[in-house]
């Protein structure tokens, strides 16, 4: 099983990783940020893909949800397990929804954090710890089409769509989030892509009608792309 560790915690990680080499596990890669794992799937070579990415959740720089919904499009044949301090099952809830199929809290005995690993890999959904809620109060209710599509909308783009489904144009959209018109451009096209929407119009019709925001949603403005 290939896999990639994602933690802030460069001990943990490095002690991690040397016990899952020591267990027959090929650690593919180490990462400090979510960006990183998300690179370290990408580019691993057609025949040896990454298994699993076992990743944290909270980073210096905000939660790794956005990662995992990146990691679950883009590497459908990686399964993403959350290896977390936490115990707040709403995000837990949100890591799910963005794609997890694991959840297991870092103060497990390393047998059990070894157990979520390989039947996720085989296939299953698993959370594990007796500090997490159950399986059953985490997994959202299914959706529409739509709605399961629309997981993988990354925050940036769900905030994007707001902006369309308020009337805004474009270059407004870029002047309020406080980025380059490109760069709403790439939000708008992976919106597209991911919604299997023709136009922003079509995009824009569905969020209403699949109620993915509302006219009213509020939107706030970010300084940063």
């Amino acid at each position: 099983m290939n896999v990639v560790i994602c933690d802030d915690h460069q001990l943990f990680t490095e002690a991690l990783a040397v016990v899952l080499r020591a267990r027959g596990y090929r650690v593919a890669a180490c990462a400090s940020r979510p960006d990183e794992a998300v690179v370290a799937v990408r580019t691993r070579p057609p025949d040896q893909p990454v298994d699993v990415c076992l990743l944290d959740l909270h980073f210096p720089d905000g939660s790794a949800i956005d990662a995992i919904a990146e990691i679950v499009f883009t590497s459908p044949q990686t399964r993403v397990v959350v290896l977390s301090g936490s115990t707040d099952p709403v995000l837990f809830n949100c890591a799910l929804a963005a794609g997890a199929r694991g959840v297991v809290a870092k103060g497990e005995a390393l047998e059990a954090i070894l157990s979520v690993l390989d039947r996720v890999h085989r296939g299953e959904m698993v959370v594990q710890g007796s500090a997490l809620t159950t399986l059953a109060e985490l997994v959202p209710a299914p959706g529409t089409p739509v709605q399961e599509l629309a997981r993988f909308l990354t925050a940036r783009e769900r905030e994007v769509l707001a902006h369309l489904v308020r009337g805004r144009s474009s270059a407004e959209v870029a002047s309020e989030m406080g980025v380059r018109y490109s760069t709403v451009r790439t939000h708008i096209q992976n919106i597209l892509m991911k919604l299997g929407a023709h136009s922003k119009l079509e995009a824009v019709a569905l969020a209403i009608h699949e109620g993915l925001v509302t006219m009213e949603v509020p939107v706030r403005r970010s300084d940063t792309a």
